[in-house]
């Protein structure tokens, strides 16, 4: 069982690594895909949402995040 204080911190990195990226991963579907704003910013929330899910699985979050927008786009 994870501590309630792990956990949380866990959330704060989502958090930060979200503040950190969301830009580029919104631009990424604005630019490279012609993707509506709005729309992408929808695309994002889905990506981190299955990025929270594999998260303990991945190695590189910018690559990891990179290519699951672009995948979604």
């Amino acid at each position: 069982m994870v501590a309630s204080d792990q956990v949380s911190l866990g959330r704060a990195d989502v958090g930060a690594l979200y503040e950190e990226h969301r830009g580029l991963l919104v631009g990424t579907a604005v630019g490279r895909f012609g993707i509506r704003h709005e729309d992408a910013e929808t695309l994002v929330h889905d990506v981190f949402l299955a990025y929270i899910v594999k998260a303990d699985e991945v190695i590189d979050a910018r690559a990891w995040l990179v290519g699951a927008i672009c995948n979604a786009s």
